[in-house]
């Protein structure tokens, strides 16, 4: 999801570590953003995600921003489908990219090859074929 946090335009360091979110951790940024954002007065909501994309990982914001924006049932419940519909949609996406890269790899007189970030490679590969537009 970094990846598609970085296509999307949200600013983040391509060299951020990765980290992985366990689920209280995963649950206190759903109500964080829950709290911070979508119970947020509609005039407020601009200022209300500034503000939570300072303590969000990229790629959890960029999740909470696609999933479906309700407080009519648990938020957390709409994040986890968004998560199943991202993996869904980006599978075969992600395959062509790993195929173009070993293809790319193979075809090269380089031993190593190293791109900073998902947005390096669109000489390689079209990256639209990889890009998650919308989960719904």
């Amino acid at each position: 999801m970094f990846d598609q946090a970085l296509m999307s335009g949200i600013r983040a360091s391509p060299t951020n570590s990765l980290l992985p979110i366990d689920e209280p951790m995963f649950e206190q940024f759903v109500k964080d953003y829950t709290d911070s954002v979508l119970f947020a007065p509609s005039q407020a909501r601009p200022a209300a995600l500034a503000s939570i994309s300072k303590r969000l990982p990229p790629e959890i914001l960029w999740l909470f921003r696609h999933a479906f924006q309700s407080t009519r049932g648990p938020f957390s419940r709409q994040v986890k489908s968004a998560l199943v519909s991202v993996l869904e949609r980006g599978a075969s996406g992600y395959t062509e990219l790993t195929k173009a890269l070993v293809d790319q790899f193979f075809t090269s007189a380089q031993t190593e090859i190293r791109y900073e970030s998902v947005l390096d490679l669109k000489d390689i590969f079209t990256l639209d074929q990889y890009r998650v537009k919308n989960l719904y």
